[in-house]
């Protein structure tokens, strides 16, 4: 009997201490998936209002084929798409801000029916890294599918 109550209080202690250390695992790992789900949100309504600016339109269900006067500004999409990422996170669109995300994007792609424009950093004429986008380049297809077969 003496053994009975030694070992009960010694698992009660145990299960006392995972407990906590179960939920703060719980707890973190929903952290992450919250913070996943908010920039992937995030990234989803900055990419939607870079292509608002670069497209110039309020409304991206535009009949392209009834207007074919729309101008593509690409300039401003790597702008607007920092400024919303910004503000979806609470932090004020500066320009300190927008140069640091700006900073973290490596290439912008801008596709079209017909082909698709890069834009890269490089310095501009004022002596700044800015995207710059280069020329458009048509789409490829490939012709060999077994070319990269395992």
């Amino acid at each position: 009997m003496k053994i009975f109550f030694g070992i009960v209080p010694v698992f009660a202690v145990i299960l006392m201490l995972c407990f906590p250390v179960a939920y703060m695992m719980y707890s973190q790992n929903e952290d992450k998936a919250l913070q996943a789900l908010q920039l992937a949100a995030a990234v989803d309504y900055a990419g939607e209002a870079a292509m608002f600016s670069t497209l110039q339109v309020d409304n991206i269900d535009t009949d392209y084929a009834l207007n074919p006067r729309i101008r593509l500004s690409p300039k401003d999409a790597a702008y607007t798409f920092a400024s919303v990422l910004l503000l979806n996170y609470g932090l004020p669109a500066s320009e300190r801000n927008i140069v640091y995300v700006q900073s973290h994007i490596p290439v912008m792609l801008l596709a079209e029916n017909d082909g698709y424009y890069l834009a890269e950093h490089r310095m501009g004429a004022t002596g700044e890294v800015d995207f710059v986008f280069g020329s458009k380049r048509p789409y490829t297809i490939d012709t060999n599918p077994d070319r990269f077969s395992l």
